[in-house]
């Protein structure tokens, strides 16, 4: 079973990404002026397909800093050629983000989502999707303070973690794979 996305989806996805992050930058500076990313998830739900596809990018105010905005984006377009979107603000207790998650040094993140997903499927994810019919899979990519900016995909079955592995965000090479029995 070959990688489930076409060249151009692929293609569309990786732009529409960038574009996302604008439009979600605009968003969180809209909200505080001082917002600075710390993290951006991308998830798919039973099947790696846009349908399914979601897209988070989550900010944090130096001056508001018990919260953090998120603004989580569907990756199908509606007919208008848009995509569906939510904004949200959690208290940072509430949010499963580490407490040592830090700033996004944007300028190290080279590898988008696609790329890490493509990565962690020809690496072992491509065999869970074999095995399994249904699948989730959950992507972050964030900074734990003194780490390199890095790319966490996570292959579950059962909502239960079935392959894990990490990606250096600026070089792509993996940093770390746990894969679970």
């Amino acid at each position: 079973m070959a990688f489930p996305l076409a060249e151009v989806t692929i293609g569309n996805l990786s732009t529409q990404a960038r574009k996302e992050f604008e439009f979600a930058s605009g968003k969180a500076k809209e909200w505080k002026e001082d917002a600075i990313p710390v993290a951006v998830t991308a998830s798919y739900t039973k099947t790696i397909d846009p349908k399914n596809g979601k897209n988070t990018y989550i900010f944090v105010s130096p001056s508001m800093n018990q919260y953090y905005f998120t603004l989580t984006l569907d990756q199908n377009q509606t007919d208008t050629g848009m995509n569906s979107f939510q904004r949200i603000l959690y208290f940072k207790e509430d949010y499963f983000l580490p407490k040592t998650v830090g700033n996004m040094p944007i300028k190290y993140w080279k590898v988008d989502y696609i790329e890490a997903l493509q990565k962690a499927d020809a690496s072992g994810g491509k065999d869970i999707r074999v095995a399994n019919s249904e699948y989730d899979i959950n992507m972050v990519l964030s900074a734990e303070q003194g780490e390199n900016l890095t790319w966490k995909v996570e292959y579950l079955v059962g909502g239960k973690q079935a392959y894990s592995i990490s990606y250096d965000a600026y070089t792509g090479e993996v940093i770390g794979g746990s894969p679970e029995s």
